[in-house]
């Protein structure tokens, strides 16, 4: 296996300015993750916006990783 860009990129590139790229990324995407809903699940039977971790995204995201 050989390095990708993205290896070389970060071999090239000092940590301070990776530590800062992942901060700015972390602020950027800075997003509401747990929400209390006092009606419970009852609520999410009633509106179908509310999908927990019932996603495709979800299901991705722990595929990549």
């Amino acid at each position: 296996m050989g390095m990708t860009i993205k290896d070389m990129i970060r071999l090239a590139t000092p940590p301070l300015l990776i530590h800062l790229a992942k901060w700015l990324q972390s602020r950027r995407q800075s997003r509401v993750e747990w929400e209390y809903i006092p009606e419970g699940w009852a609520y999410a039977e009633k509106h179908p916006e509310v999908t927990g971790w019932n996603v495709q995204d979800v299901l991705e995201t722990y595929k990549k990783k």
